[in-house]
């Protein structure tokens, strides 16, 4: 009779340990990432020449990425500063109406971000997150034989939203949607200078450990 009340006992307190589960601590992810680069207006020489005059194509490219946040929970509203890498490897080729050819690479991106959330149930839980990126590119022009190189970074605003579902007290899986835009630096054979903008949308599927 005593083991089966001790039994009982501990079953208690884990299940009421798995119904009051909240989103607070520590958590190191790891994703599987979509990242969509579109090109949009440039601006060369000071002139702006609208929507994406060199042709540049959308491309996507699937990768990785790892982050950490700690979470603090006010009666199931949660703030959750952390930090992030990603590894893009995504590029776009464009070619001008002259023969140029032109081609952008986003590398990798790096940054701050902060979660707002709500624990809807004691498994899922929705968010939307802001922080900011910095975006490690580089630009190459060839034309008539002759080529010019560029690479650099440029920080930018990110903005998204996302949902995580509890599969245990220390392992939850997560999807989200995220958008930057952001202003890459050309420098053309000629030596006349531009800046190319872009957009870049993640769509982010993983998985993180609490601890």
């Amino acid at each position: 009779m005593k083991k089966l009340l001790i039994t009982s006992s501990i079953i208690g307190s884990l299940a009421s340990s798995v119904a009051n589960a909240k989103t607070e601590g520590n958590y190191v992810g790891l994703s599987i990432i979509k990242s969509d680069i579109e090109a949009k207006g440039n601006t060369i020489s000071g002139v702006n020449f609208g929507n994406n005059p060199f042709l540049a194509q959308d491309e996507s490219q699937v990768s990785v990425g790892v982050n950490y946040k700690y979470a603090y929970n006010f009666d199931g509203i949660y703030i959750a500063p952390g930090a992030f890498f990603d590894y893009t490897n995504v590029s776009t080729n464009g070619q001008v109406t002259n023969g140029a050819t032109t081609t952008f690479d986003v590398d990798y991106r790096y940054g701050l971000r902060v979660d707002l959330g709500y624990d809807v149930t004691n498994e899922l839980a929705t968010y939307v997150h802001l922080g900011a990126a910095n975006n490690s590119y580089g630009n190459t022009w060839s034309f008539n034989g002759n080529s010019s190189s560029t690479s650099d970074s440029e920080t930018a605003t990110t903005y998204g939203v996302g949902a995580k579902y509890s599969l245990t007290s220390n392992l939850d899986v997560n999807l989200e949607y995220e958008v930057s835009e952001f202003d890459m630096d050309m420098n053309f054979v000629s030596g006349i200078e531009g800046k190319q903008e872009f957009e870049i949308k993640v769509l982010r599927a993983g998985v993180a450990f609490k601890f």
